[in-house]
């Protein structure tokens, strides 16, 4: 803003951007910049700063973003230019979702701080502008006195586990990944901990510092022991601090761990499988509008309900980013039927390489080997085929999918997605139709394909009906005249189907509709399950109960999560050993569903409690229980 109070934007201001109003894209020669009030730090030991945001910013685009910060002890409004630290610099990437944190002790010993966050271009781009970013939320932590007893860890994407094929089993005893571990009590120790029986005995493996003498990074190595062929190795990280304590890595491990595969599992050359290819890595949005689970998800899910058995294949770096090869043709040996999948990504979604490698496994039809292959997922047919990208390679789409792109301008908030009159029919669940999720903080861009002209055979077998009763097609599957392969695209992910509209806001779930459509598309390629599957839920439902406090013990906060099955009356309150009420967390009505609420260590008078054992108790209409947790000091 211009003017001498820069801390004072117009009533109602929440977002500024240098996007063009119309497309909510960015636009040529803009700079946007968001400057926060000053934020008091006097006496802090320790500083974290925490954003929450949506990033569409792909590489050749020219947009870029950055956080800068001001700390010096001046009660004037910091001006534009000079006197901000650049922070970690330039970033660009994406669309994704995505939680980061920075430390920020380096500017501990001021009285206060602000930071501004710019989001800027300066040459023409050599790919389109796209959205920009859309910032959630900015938290800034400010401990005084002791430091932060927490152990912060930190993937290194870039360098990570991913899956192998048991033909590349040099290069996967090889590998190794990268972990970012900070205490401010130290770090004495960073163990790997796997299993390929998925559970325990977990075996350790030592983690070694990447630079002894500043010990943050770590270097992961190969669970050689556990990486046999045909193995699902699940693992988890723990470390101790310079005070004996430990923490472990994903939270609520060993129980919630992370996984790699040695492929195949399911396949042979012989008796050829069914492999997953995910090209996404991203959250979706769920059932209950919230981000928690990824479209992989959706896709399991689906096939666990028809009884398939399956392999997946988890890209190297996953999200549309350029080291995200699919895998190679000795990988594609082992598996007759392959569903790639992805979700709104601009680029690397469909490499060359990848469209080679398919075109190379769908010939080898003509020798009489079954070959049939799903692409789904928004942007994969706008990627290959529209003007601004075309990255499509020896007519991948047109001649080997049968699919024409037409375009991906078409937006509505819930359109219905329906089955189409032809001789297959592909959505024949309760109506033969339901709803797209249409995405946030934007609506997604759908794409719209058909039959390619002289892909004799070729069926749209889905269409999208918008609010304005315009239809347009959806799905296109194809069998290959010549070749006998045959395809199927749909252009968008199996993540964005919803039966409805609930009245609390929330989706009604889509398994069936999801389930029923995959099930046509594995009965379109002649595939059958191998099992008897599981039970479709018909929609929604939630358990009341109170899960454990975590962290636990904990010192400054706990999160206590909890669900209740209908709308009613909550009452969780905090008390101590003599039964005494120290704080109450909720006492309110409230609808069906899943929440969390923090308890900071306060009693309801604001005062800090005392070091030692409380419990957590949750009462409802018909329900009553407790957690323990104890608060450390």
């Amino acid at each position: 803003r211009e003017g001498p109070d820069c801390f004072a934007p117009p009533e109602g201001t929440w977002m500024m951007a240098a996007v063009d109003s119309t497309t909510g894209t960015m636009v040529d020669e803009q700079d946007a910049w968001l400057v926060s009030p000053p934020i008091d730090v006097a006496g802090a030991s320790h500083i974290i700063g925490e954003w929450t945001m949506w990033i569409d910013l792909p590489q050749n685009s020219n947009d870029l973003f950055d956080i800068c910060i001001w700390a010096f002890d001046e009660d004037s409004c910091p001006e534009y230019q000079g006197g901000w630290d650049p922070g970690p610099g330039c970033w660009y990437g994406g669309p994704f979702w995505g939680t980061w944190t920075d430390d920020w002790d380096m500017y501990a010993g001021n009285d206060s701080l602000r930071f501004r966050w710019e989001l800027w271009n300066s040459d023409t781009p050599t790919d389109p502008h796209m959205g920009g970013i859309f910032l959630v939320r900015q938290r800034v932590a400010v401990l005084i006195g002791d430091p932060d007893p927490r152990t912060n860890f930190r993937r290194d994407i870039w360098n990570w586990f991913n899956d192998w094929f048991v033909d590349d089993m040099a290069e996967a005893l090889a590998d190794t990944a990268r972990i970012k571990v900070r205490d401010t009590d130290g770090v004495a120790s960073v163990m790997l901990l796997a299993s390929n029986t998925g559970s325990s005995p977990f075996e350790a493996y030592t983690c070694t510092a990447e630079f002894p003498a500043d010990p943050e990074w770590f270097r992961v190595p190969p669970p050689v022991n556990q990486m046999i062929p045909g193995s699902e190795i699940r693992y988890y990280f723990e470390t101790m601090d310079g005070l004996g304590n430990t923490a472990v890595y994903p939270d609520g491990a060993p129980d919630n761990t992370f996984e790699m595969s040695i492929l195949p599992i399911v396949g042979s050359v012989e008796d050829p499988g069914l492999l997953l290819v995910n090209k996404d890595g991203s959250r979706s949005l769920g059932e209950e509008r919230a981000y928690k689970h990824s479209s992989e998800y959706y896709y399991r899910e689906a096939l666990e309900v028809l009884g398939y058995e399956f392999d997946v294949y988890n890209v190297e770096v996953a999200g549309g980013s350029i080291k995200s090869d699919g895998p190679d043709t000795t990988g594609m040996q082992y598996y007759d039927t392959q569903l790639w999948f992805a979700a709104d990504h601009d680029s690397y979604v469909m490499l060359k390489s990848d469209q080679r490698k398919l075109i190379q496994w769908l010939q080898e039809a003509s020798e009489g080997k079954e070959r049939n292959l799903l692409l789904s997922g928004n942007k994969i047919c706008w990627e290959l085929k529209s003007p601004e990208s075309a990255q499509e390679t020896l007519a991948f789409l047109s001649e080997w999918m049968g699919t024409e792109y037409v375009s991906s301008g078409f937006t509505d908030t819930l359109p219905t997605l329906r089955d189409a009159a032809g001789g297959n029919w592909f959505m024949t669940h309760d109506d033969g139709e339901c709803i797209l999720v249409a995405g946030c903080p934007e609506l997604a861009k759908f794409d719209v394909i058909e039959p390619h002209a002289d892909a004799t055979g070729a069926e749209v077998v889905a269409e999208y009906e918008t609010a304005s009763r315009e239809v347009l097609p959806a799905g296109v599957a194809y069998t290959h005249p010549v070749n006998g392969h045959q395809a199927v695209t749909l252009a968008f992910g199996l993540e964005s189907m919803m039966h409805g509209l609930r009245p609390n806001g929330h989706y009604e779930t889509g398994i069936a509709d999801r389930a029923d459509l995959l099930g046509n598309v594995m009965d379109y390629f002649g595939r059958t399950p191998e099992g008897p599957g599981t039970t479709v839920p018909e929609s929604a439902h939630y358990v009341t109960r109170l899960e454990r406090a975590h962290p636990n013990p904990f010192n400054p906060q706990t999160t206590i999560e909890y669900s209740v099955a209908a709308n009613g009356p909550v009452r969780i309150r905090v008390v101590n050993l003599a039964g005494r009420v120290v704080r109450t967390l909720v006492d309110a009505e409230v609808n069906a569903g899943e929440y969390q609420v923090l308890w900071d260590g306060t009693t309801d008078t604001g005062h800090a409690a005392a070091s030692g054992v409380y419990f957590v108790r949750m009462e409802t209409v018909g329900f009553r229980t407790s957690r323990k947790t104890v608060l450390l000091k």
